[in-house]
């Protein structure tokens, strides 16, 4: 005999369907305002990624903090609701902050689903920040292994020099007084060894002898 209690899809579709109540209309101050219970898949994505996106300047991409409440809150309203929301960011911050529209209808939202949103949130942020961090290290470790090979070049470069004749050289770059073809004619003359020399890249404009 068939057993019709056993939890195939089209039973499991069934109960969902019976159990879920995808809107509820509640009253506010006269007015009736639909709320969706859930957001789809494809909805919450755009949730979480629409609330990191505004915590962000569009030009510097400095992380502003102090936008995430506003940011979630107003999402929750555009997202779980059909109020029609005003574009001016002011407006739009008084209509949140100067009513209880949305404590009026939060009790009729999924409050894990909006928790595990608001979490991905904070999550996506820190992982963000992480990323930026090793960025700058990156770059500063590249800035580091850079002067590094400046200082081997500049030691191989005046070897053969006394400590006075590098003092003195340094005094006069510093001033702007010194020649640098004539330096590089200097440095040519001292130095023993000619492969100790580090060639300069030719120009567009050298030919070969």
């Amino acid at each position: 005999m068939e057993n019709n209690n056993k939890a195939n899809l089209e039973n499991l579709k069934e109960v969902v369907n019976r159990l879920h109540k995808p809107t509820q209309v509640v009253a506010w101050n006269g007015l009736d305002i639909n709320v969706q219970r859930t957001l789809s898949f494809k909805d919450m994505l755009t949730f979480v990624n629409n609330v990191f996106q505004l915590c962000f300047d569009g030009e510097t991409g400095e992380f502003m903090p102090e936008l995430k409440d506003f940011a979630i809150k107003s999402y929750i309203l555009e997202m779980y609701t059909d109020i029609e929301l005003p574009d001016n960011v002011q407006e739009k911050y008084d209509l949140i902050y100067c009513s209880d529209i949305l404590e009026s209808i939060l009790p009729y939202v999924h409050s894990a689903q909006l928790s595990e949103m608001i979490h991905s949130v904070e999550d996506k942020m820190k992982h963000h920040a992480q990323a930026n961090i090793e960025a700058i290290n990156m770059q500063m470790n590249t800035l580091f292994g850079a002067f590094e090979s400046l200082q081997k070049q500049c030691t191989q470069m005046f070897e053969g020099f006394s400590g006075d004749e590098v003092s003195k050289l340094l005094s006069m770059m510093a001033s702007g007084g010194i020649d640098e073809e004539k330096l590089a004619k200097a440095v040519l003359e001292r130095s023993e060894d000619s492969s100790k020399i580090i060639p300069m890249p030719k120009t567009n404009g050298d030919t070969n002898d």
